[in-house]
């Protein structure tokens, strides 16, 4: 803010995001629920995260997932079977 702000050398400016954090407005369902598994595709693409930090949000976040999270899950999962035997009828 100030003055220098409003003189128009500093702006547009580029900011740069690290770290976002998510406030869940319910019971803590986890860090990775069945439905949006996300703990293999972040290990699975490490080098894109920088550093590793310890604990690791694994470590310190329960996991405790509601009935609706495993339906989704399984939702999701009869959607990509039924895809794939189509693709696989066609070829």
């Amino acid at each position: 803010g100030g003055e220098s702000a409003l003189d128009g050398k500093h702006w547009p400016a580029k900011f740069f995001v690290d770290h976002v954090r998510v406030w869940q407005n319910e019971v803590n369902i986890g860090c990775d629920p069945p439905d949006y598994p996300t703990r293999h595709y972040i290990e699975k693409n490490q080098w894109m995260y920088g550093e590793p930090v310890f604990p690791s949000g694994y470590d310190t976040c329960p996991e405790l997932y509601p009935q609706s999270a495993y339906d989704n899950a399984a939702k999701i999962k009869a959607r990509k079977a039924l895809a794939s035997a189509k693709v696989a009828s066609i070829l």
